[in-house]
């Protein structure tokens, strides 16, 4: 479904759904942002899964506030690099989360960030082929951190 938004020039506003989590920072993600503020007026809202930690219960509440907090971090990091953006914390389910988001509102792209395979759960779990199934009315983009970065 085309979004009509328009920029503060007027021009088509490319609309960007960025989910990640532990790569939320990363140079890759940083570099795709960029570009794609580089090549058309754009907005970007971010979309951080709660993250649940092996030895914690599922209704732990620190599991909450340790996404909110890395969401604020995430919105304070795309201010750093000169945009614009919203973000909300999503349900631990990554597929169920995006598909809540873009039932919900318009966007272009859907901008996946993960690690590398190994140690993504996101890659062992299928979710770039499985989001792009459950949203087929918007472009899936995927991202992946280098090895190098992701580890640190």
């Amino acid at each position: 479904m085309p979004v009509t938004s328009r920029g503060p020039e007027g021009d088509a506003l490319h609309r960007c759904l960025v989910v990640a989590n532990q790569t939320l920072g990363a140079p890759s993600l940083a570099d795709a942002l960029l570009d794609r503020a580089a090549h058309a007026p754009s907005s970007f809202h971010l979309l951080v899964p709660i993250a649940h930690a092996n030895d914690r219960p599922w209704n732990d509440p620190a599991a909450a506030a340790e996404t909110s907090e890395r969401l604020q971090r995430g919105l304070a990091w795309l201010r750093d690099l000169g945009l614009e953006g919203t973000g909300e914390v999503g349900a631990h389910d990554v597929v169920n989360a995006v598909a809540a988001v873009v039932a919900r509102e318009d966007f272009d792209e859907v901008l996946l960030s993960t690690q590398p395979p190994g140690a993504s759960r996101w890659l062992r779990w299928d979710v770039p082929r499985r989001v792009a199934a459950a949203c087929p009315q918007v472009v899936l983009s995927h991202v992946v951190e280098a090895p190098e970065v992701a580890r640190t």
